[in-house]
């Protein structure tokens, strides 16, 4: 068995499936590179505190992607496209995939082990398992990244495997990207139980079904139902960026205790 730490970006709102009360005063989520490249504040201010549920899948603010409606108390949606299938060289392997529309249940977000996905980890994976796992496949252009299907498939297993439901924990952090002090790197913002990993998810494609797996997998959670079991460590900000802590009882390590 295993535990298991989710990254999120910053929220204003207390990660509650809604866009920033203040998007453009949020300047902590775009420590995140993908925040700090596709963030249109703007547009964001046009839909501020709009529930992600209400929204366009392709309208959504880029925390879709980093947590950022972790305690979300409705299911929404997020449309997720491989990075390779508009690649010229990828097309023989990614060409036929689609972009794939996600439904995310309530108090649920997507997990991605990229360390395990790295190309420079897989001798280090190999001698530590017993298990067989597949060749990777050459990749047509430089990448960092396993590019083999199977061998994919079979490094997210290993690492989904042992996160056991209703056992497992799962914390949430921020990592820089957060108002409360400069020199904290990781700040618990929330603490709750595994309640169920769900299956690999697979690309949507057309005229083949050589799929790669979609990396992301959706861990649902309990902080929306035992909130009291985790409050001791969530940080629940107020309608102002800065926001707030609270803290009902003990710190990160006695909340561990309490589940």
């Amino acid at each position: 068995m295993k535990h298991l730490t989710q990254r999120v970006a910053w929220h204003d709102q207390a990660w509650n499936g809604s866009v920033c009360a203040a998007p453009g005063e949020n300047s902590f989520c775009i420590a995140l590179d993908r925040i700090h490249e596709e963030r249109d504040d703007s547009y964001e201010a046009s839909i501020a505190s709009e529930p992600f549920d209400e929204l366009d899948p392709e309208g959504l603010p880029p925390c879709r992607a980093e947590g950022g409606a972790f305690m979300s108390p409705r299911p929404w949606t997020r449309e997720i496209k491989h990075p390779y299938q508009e690649f010229t060289n990828a097309d023989a392997t990614h060409g036929h995939l689609r972009p794939t529309p996600v439904t995310v249940p309530e108090h649920a977000t997507f997990a991605i082990p990229f360390s395990r996905m790295l190309r420079e980890a897989q001798d280090d994976i190999a001698s530590s398992t017993p298990d067989r796992i597949p060749e990777d496949q050459e990749p047509p252009f430089p990448t960092a990244w396993v590019f083999g299907r199977n061998r994919q498939r079979k490094l997210l297993k290993m690492f989904f495997d042992p996160i056991v439901p209703k056992r497992s924990l799962v914390f949430y952090y921020t990592k820089e990207g957060q108002p409360i002090a400069d020199d904290i790197t990781r700040l618990i913002v929330g603490v709750g139980s595994v309640t169920k990993v769900d299956e690999t998810l697979e690309y949507a494609s057309v005229g083949s079904a050589a799929t790669p797996p979609i990396w992301e997998h959706i861990v649902h959670h309990s902080n929306g139902r035992t909130v009291r079991r985790a409050s001791c460590c969530l940080t629940t900000p107020t309608s102002s960026p800065q926001g707030t802590i609270r803290r009902t009882r003990g710190d990160a390590t006695s909340c561990a205790r309490l589940q």
